[in-house]
């Protein structure tokens, strides 16, 4: 929204008293949450909170330890595991949409989740229903988002043992929107790696005795343009990725 600023405003955003009488007598755009002009998106996206956590001996399902979830209205989760019909809940009683699964045929299977508007606390939790599939999970909590925020998605599988695995392109259709991208993988130990400049909230390596290998990846994206990185392993495993824009 295009408005004339105060001096009061500018001083908030930080703009000094040599700069007013100049920018007093034009019209600009003053900063949206998180200090960003808003735009054809959330706009002024922020990460406000982030949990990963991997299953137990056994491959059990699991809750995380509590995050501050406070502030936020986008909660995107995503879950590695065998089952191909997996769900989420948390501890304050949201509900959650699932996007699709994605299949790697030998395994694992994955999913994101999310949740716009969410109840939000000081003591929120997450917690997997997989059926005791060797599940991991990792959920970020984040404000900025508009209504209705589900955009894009994309996802794919590698058909073999790899150390690269691309999730697919996607053209968010407006600027300033939230990218996020999960990476499944199976027989590799190591912590996976992104590129295109993503940023890793929560990665766990597989271990054959509890869970899959896992991580969820953002990027805040200011104008909207096709994009799809690639993640990286250093030894190789079957894996599994996708990508998904919010608004």
């Amino acid at each position: 929204m295009l408005i004339r600023p105060t001096r009061r405003e500018l001083i908030k955003y930080g703009i000094g008293a040599a700069a007013f009488a100049k920018m007093a007598r034009a019209q600009v755009r003053v900063p949206g949450p998180g200090g960003a002009a808003s735009g054809g998106g959330g706009g002024g996206w922020s990460l406000v909170a982030h949990t990963g956590k991997a299953g137990a001996s056994g491959g059990a399902d699991f809750t995380t330890s509590a995050i501050n979830t406070s502030g936020a209205n986008l909660i995107v989760v995503g879950i590695g595991s065998y089952s191909t019909s997996p769900s989420v809940s948390d501890s304050l009683g949201n509900t959650w949409t699932r996007l699709n699964v994605y299949t790697q045929s030998a395994d694992p299977n994955i999913a994101l989740f999310y949740c716009y508007n969410p109840t939000t606390g000081s003591s929120d939790t997450f917690t997997t229903s997989t059926g005791n599939a060797y599940p991991v999970m990792m959920g970020a909590a984040f404000s900025g988002s508009s209504a209705s925020p589900f955009d894009q998605q994309n996802g794919a599988a590698s058909t073999g043992l790899v150390t690269s695995q691309q999730p697919g392109s996607i053209t968010p259709t407006a600027n300033n929107e939230l990218i996020v991208t999960l990476f499944g993988d199976s027989n590799c130990s190591s912590i996976p790696t992104i590129d295109s400049g993503f940023t890793i909230t929560d990665a766990i390596a597989y271990n054959g005795s509890s869970n899959y290998g896992g991580a969820v990846a953002y990027l805040f994206q200011n104008t909207a343009t096709a994009i799809n990185p690639a993640w990286s392993i250093t030894s190789s495993g079957n894996t599994v990725s996708s990508i998904a824009s919010f608004k």
